[in-house]
Protein backbone atom coordinates (compact mmCIF):
# COMPACT_ATOMS: atom_id res chain seq x y z
CA UNK A 1 0.00 0.00 0.00
CA UNK A 2 1.19 3.59 -0.90
CA UNK A 3 -0.15 4.77 2.85
CA UNK A 4 2.76 3.53 4.35
CA UNK A 5 5.17 5.66 2.05
CA UNK A 6 6.59 8.93 3.21
CA UNK A 7 4.33 9.88 -0.54
CA UNK A 8 1.71 8.14 0.21
CA UNK A 9 -0.88 10.47 -0.01
CA UNK A 10 0.80 11.57 -3.41
CA UNK A 11 0.46 7.94 -5.26
CA UNK A 12 -2.41 6.97 -3.69
CA UNK A 13 -4.21 11.37 -5.46
CA UNK A 14 -2.10 9.78 -8.83
CA UNK A 15 -3.58 6.59 -8.61
CA UNK A 16 -6.75 7.75 -8.72
CA UNK A 17 -6.22 10.22 -11.61
CA UNK A 18 -5.44 7.13 -13.68
CA UNK A 19 -8.63 5.32 -12.56
CA UNK A 20 -10.85 7.30 -15.48
CA UNK A 21 -10.08 9.92 -18.41
CA UNK A 22 -13.22 11.67 -17.98
CA UNK A 23 -13.65 14.13 -15.38
CA UNK A 24 -17.43 14.23 -13.43
CA UNK A 25 -18.44 16.85 -16.06
CA UNK A 26 -17.82 14.58 -19.02
CA UNK A 27 -14.66 16.66 -19.82
CA UNK A 28 -10.77 15.39 -19.55
CA UNK A 29 -9.58 15.20 -16.33
CA UNK A 30 -6.18 16.43 -17.12
CA UNK A 31 -5.03 18.30 -20.57
CA UNK A 32 -1.86 17.20 -22.00
CA UNK A 33 -0.04 20.80 -20.85
CA UNK A 34 -0.91 20.39 -17.71
CA UNK A 35 0.48 16.89 -17.05
CA UNK A 36 3.66 17.76 -18.52
CA UNK A 37 3.49 20.44 -15.90
CA UNK A 38 3.14 18.62 -13.10
CA UNK A 39 5.57 15.86 -14.38
CA UNK A 40 8.70 18.98 -14.86
CA UNK A 41 7.26 19.82 -11.31
CA UNK A 42 8.13 16.08 -9.90
CA UNK A 43 11.06 16.02 -12.30
CA UNK A 44 12.44 18.87 -9.94
CA UNK A 45 11.46 17.32 -6.31
CA UNK A 46 13.47 14.74 -7.63
CA UNK A 47 16.80 16.22 -8.22
CA UNK A 48 16.33 18.12 -4.79
CA UNK A 49 15.50 15.17 -3.06
CA UNK A 50 18.37 13.87 -0.76
CA UNK A 51 17.15 10.32 0.08
CA UNK A 52 17.40 7.24 -2.64
CA UNK A 53 13.81 6.77 -2.15
CA UNK A 54 12.01 9.87 -2.21
CA UNK A 55 14.11 10.57 -5.24
CA UNK A 56 12.55 7.50 -6.95
CA UNK A 57 9.29 8.20 -6.02
CA UNK A 58 9.28 11.47 -7.55
CA UNK A 59 10.82 10.05 -10.44
CA UNK A 60 8.23 7.69 -11.00
CA UNK A 61 5.41 10.05 -10.28
CA UNK A 62 6.95 12.02 -13.19
CA UNK A 63 6.85 9.23 -15.46
CA UNK A 64 2.81 8.87 -14.56
CA UNK A 65 2.19 11.99 -15.63
CA UNK A 66 4.30 11.59 -18.85
CA UNK A 67 2.56 8.82 -19.23
CA UNK A 68 -0.62 10.52 -18.73
CA UNK A 69 0.10 13.34 -20.97
CA UNK A 70 0.50 11.12 -23.75
CA UNK A 71 -2.77 9.96 -23.09
CA UNK A 72 -4.18 13.02 -23.50
CA UNK A 73 -2.46 13.37 -27.03
CA UNK A 74 -3.67 10.53 -28.34
CA UNK A 75 -7.45 11.68 -26.70
CA UNK A 76 -6.83 15.37 -28.09
CA UNK A 77 -7.53 16.90 -24.80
Amino acid sequence: SWAVSPLGAIFERVDRSWSSDVGPTGGPLFHSHECRRKAEEADELAKKATDPAVRTAYEEIAQRWREMAERAERNKW
